[in-house]
This record gives structure tokens, sequence and C-alpha cells, in this order.
């Protein structure tokens, strides 16, 4: 009897469990209250926060399930509220108080909180998972000052929530924790690097970005963060993605260190009817270019240099590195590369000069860039380059990701991947070739010419003496030839001085120019230079210089 009694049970119980699961899953397409939308979500979220032991397989249950459901945009009246009444002047002057960071002199890190406000007008959830308990951490007015006494009210009034999250380590002093991640503003986040500051921006997704049907923005809705031992130097934090066609699981590993490096694994599920993106962009980076030493400064700006990054870099294998510098082009530019296999990618910010830059308050030769190591799941595809025109230095104007191609995969509704995010600090490099350390394009006053000027360092490479028969490779894809070349040594630097002459592609004329601008899978017409240990030694000695001609 007793065997029968508890089988009794036990199915009770299965059944109780299995009607609570629908209680919690929405009709496909029931209509609900606009204000209520997020608010549902969450229940619907929370109700299905698993048991202790809370590891990626949990987030990816409840991306799944959410992506069986329509996408649910915020709340228009919170959003509302944000743009109105807290604004760029207003959220400038609401900081988060320090004294109310979590885990304060309990171990390596802390965490702060960040509000809402001027553009960052999404919240998210938070929860904090303790011995695999997962606890939310509640908003609250009161974990921040505000500018103004009547706004905590009119904030509690409209039930906001956090914009984001701060990560709290040590960095060059180690007795003093300084903002080493931040995650805020759709699914961006950035981190900082021992020797330098916060850095470039990366995301958890890129989707039909420069198309005409219009770019799609992912979202982190909910983080949890696994709080680490007091002797743990990594930490794990996991995110749910949002997209009106897809939804995702990511688990990110984070390590300081002289770079910060995280390790990031990733599930994307397609919504129901839903093809996957026409551009699924993994692992981008994002950073801001609006002139270097390459255009020679600018007549607008006293500054030198005004950017965040300057090239872009990439492997296919420990000894082949290209360096692509940056533009702020004339017209939106996407740029295809698909030298293969792709080992590595990212933004650099080669110039860690301050006189270089003059700006106290930017500090930009400060700033981490970030590089990207694929792993398994990336697939076929290509690296992509995007440049967008900008007049101000507040835009993230340029990007790289990889391009995953989906043809192949469209009969699935899951995609896995993963990948590490290094940052690094301004002038290091992660090779040990010769690096370009400048460029400069030569206007000259035969429109059909195009004169490059190109310098190469590193210590092995600045230790030849000038007599050292060193070669260099100037390799045009196309139909416009090497006019003339010379390398020479830099007596002042120690580096490498290249000098080339090429017939200029762009002989079609300026209409010409703007009609094959407009195809997105036009190739533009490219040039490749190295140095080499001698003619008939095709070695490389540095990094390969590529020049896209607009």
């Amino acid at each position: 009897m007793g065997s029968k009694f508890r089988a009794v049970i036990w199915s009770v119980l299965g059944w109780a469990f299995f009607l609570s699961l629908l209680s919690v899953i929405p009709a496909i397409g029931q209509e609900q209250p606009e204000a209520d939308k997020p608010e549902a979500a969450q229940k619907e979220i929370e109700a299905e926060s698993p048991p202790p032991a809370f590891t990626l397989e949990q987030v990816e249950h409840m991306a799944r399930n959410l992506a069986e459901r329509p996408f649910l945009a915020q709340s228009q009246a919170k959003v509302d509220f944000v743009r109105n009444n807290l604004g760029e002047s207003v959220f400038k002057e609401i900081t988060f108080k320090d004294s109310d960071r979590l885990w304060p002199g309990e171990g390596f890190f802390e965490v702060g909180f960040l509000h809402p406000g001027s553009v960052y007008d999404q919240t998210v959830f938070i929860n904090v998972v303790d011995e695999g308990k997962v606890l939310p951490v509640p908003f609250r007015p009161n974990l921040f000052n505000y500018p103004d006494p009547s706004l905590p009210v009119r904030v509690a009034e409209n039930t906001l929530g956090f914009s984001g999250f701060v990560l709290y380590f040590p960095g060059q002093n180690f007795e003093v924790k300084e903002k080493g991640v931040v995650f805020q503003g759709a699914s961006n986040f950035q981190a900082m690097a021992r020797q330098a500051d916060l850095g470039l921006a990366s995301r958890g997704l890129i989707i039909d970005p420069a198309l005409p049907e219009g770019e799609q923005y992912p979202y982190f809705r909910q983080f949890w963060l696994v709080k680490p031992k007091p002797e743990d130097r990594e930490m794990t934090v996991y995110a749910l993605l949002d997209a009106s066609g897809l939804t995702g699981a990511f688990e990110f590993i984070i390590k300081p260190g002289t770079s910060t490096v995280m390790e990031v694994s990733a599930v994307l599920f397609s919504r129901p009817g839903q093809p996957w993106p026409r551009k699924l962009g993994l692992a981008p980076v994002s950073g801001m270019y609006l002139f270097s030493e390459k255009e020679n400064g600018s007549p607008y700006d006293w500054r030198p240099e005004v950017h965040s990054a300057d090239a872009l870099i990439y492997s296919t294998d420990s000894e082949t590195w290209f360096h692509r510098p940056l533009s702020n082009p004339r017209r939106l530019m996407s740029t295809f590369f698909k030298d293969m296999p792709l080992t590595g990618y990212g933004l650099i910010q080669k110039d860690e000069k301050f006189d270089h830059y003059q700006d106290i308050g930017a500090r930009y030769e400060r700033r981490a860039w970030a590089f990207v190591e694929p792993g398994q799941g990336f697939g076929s595809g290509h690296l992509e380059l995007l440049e967008i025109p900008s007049s101000r230095e507040i835009h993230e104007n340029i990007q790289a990701f990889w391009v995953r191609d989906m043809s192949a995969h469209s009969g699935s509704r899951e995609l896995r991947y993963d990948y590490k995010l290094y940052w690094t600090p301004p002038g290091s490099t992660p090779h040990q070739l010769g690096r370009v350390v400048a460029n400069r394009l030569l206007i000259n006053a035969n429109p059909e010419t195009a004169e490059f000027i190109v310098d190469f360092e590193s210590d092995s490479l600045n230790a030849l003496s000038g007599e050292t028969g060193l070669a260099s490779q100037v390799e045009p894809e196309g139909n416009f030839p090497v006019l003339e070349k010379r390398l020479f040594k830099n007596p002042v630097t120690g580096g490498w001085r290249l000098r080339f002459k090429v017939r200029s592609p762009q002989g079609g004329g300026m209409v010409d120019t703007l009609l094959t601008g407009r195809d997105e899978n036009r190739r533009y017409p490219r040039i490749r230079a190295r140095l080499v240990r001698g003619e008939n030694l095709p070695e490389p000695l540095t990094e390969t210089f590529i020049y896209d001609f607009q």
C-alpha cells in the first residue's frame, strides 16, 4: 500500500507542476494591456526561475520559452517618463551612492548600479546568485543622489528599474577598486585593462546593420550576477537577450588582469515563423573615429587626433596579421574581409602618446582596445567593418563583427557559439611582427595618383641596421599599378618608412563613384603593403597594411 500511495502522490504533484507551467505561458498572440506587458513578461520569467545550481542551461530554458512568445517591447509609459524627465543634463547629475555597493570589502569584486536616463531609456532586472540561490535586486531611488529632491518621488511612482550595472575591481592601484566592467544600454558592455581606462564597447549581437530594411536592436532584459568567493579572481554573469526576431542566453566569465578577458558562451533561438536575420553579426566591437594623423588633423578642431580606435586588425595565423586604418567616410561604408581562416580580429588604439591627442578630459590615449578570438560555432562567413560618417565624438561610428552565413543553418532555430574578448592597453600588440604605427595619404595635384607613407616599428625591426636588405611588397588588388616605391630607415625613431605611389583607381568620376557606392556588395579597390626579409624571402616581418579606396 505504501508504494501505491507514493505513486498516487507523485502523479498528482506531476500534473500540478505541468498545469503550473501552462499557467505562465500565454497563448501566442494573446493581447495584453500595453502598460502591463513588461511586468507580465517579468512575472513569467520569474515563475520559470530554476532551482539552485544556477547555470547557463537555466537561462537557455528561459530564452527558449521566451522565443515561443511574441516580442514584448518596454512599457512606452516608462520610456516616455525617462525621455521627458531624465534628459542628458539631469541624467549626468544622478549618481549611485558608493556606500550602497554590493559586497563591500568582502573580496575582489564589488557591484554598483546605474540609473536610467538620457539615451538609456530601457530598464533591466538584476539578480544575485548566492550559493545557487537567486535573489532579485530591487530598484530603489534611495540608492542614488538626485539633483532635484522631487525626482525620487516621481521615479518611485513610475516604478523604474536599473539601466545596468558596474563591476568594480582592483586596477592599476591594487588597493583601490576601479570601474572595471560596465553593462548598460541595449546589449552593450565595455571593460578596462590594468594600465588603461574603460575602452571600446561590445554588444551581445548586431542584427541587420546598414541594410535598407533597418537595423534590429537586441536588448539584455535580465542579468544574474554570481557572487564570487572572497578568494576568487574571476566572476560569472548570465544575461537573457530579447529581440523582435530572436532570443538568447549568454554567459560571461570575467577575468581581470593586465588585459581584462571575457569568455563568452551564447545560444540563440529564432522565434517561430521568423527567418534568421539577413545579416547576423556575432561578437561585435565598436569605437569612435573622427580623424588622426592620416588626415593631418581637422580644420574644425584644435586637437591633432580624435578617436577611441584607429585601425582594424585581424589575423589568419600567428605569422599573418592585417592592419586596416579606420576612416570617417563621406558616406556609409561597409567593407568585407574574406581572408581565411580567421583566428582573431579587433579595433585597436595603437597610439598611446598624449601629445598626439592633447585632450585632458577624454584621454583617448588611455582607452583600452578590444580583440575577439572566435571559438566554436562561428561557421562560414566573413569579417565586416562598418564605418559611418560622423562629426561628433559621442557617436560610436565604427563597428567590426563576424557575419555568420546562415544559409546552411536555415532549417534550425538554434545557434550555439563561443569566443573570447580581450580589453588591452593602447600601444600593446597581440603579435611580435612589426606594427604599423602611422600612415598618411598625400593628395597630390594630380588626382590620378595617390601617395602613401607608412611607418613600421617593433623592437626587432628597429634593431636592424639601414644596410639590412629588407624589401617591401606593395600589391594592388585591381588595375591600378604601383608607380614608385622606396623603403628606408628612419634615423629618428629607429623604425622603417615605406613610401609608395600608385595610379588612383578612382578615375571613373564622382557620379560613377556615388552610384557604385550604393551597392552593398560592392568591393572597394584595395591595396596591401608589408615588409619582408628580402626580394626572394617572402616571410613577413610586419603587419600587412591595407587601404580601401572609397
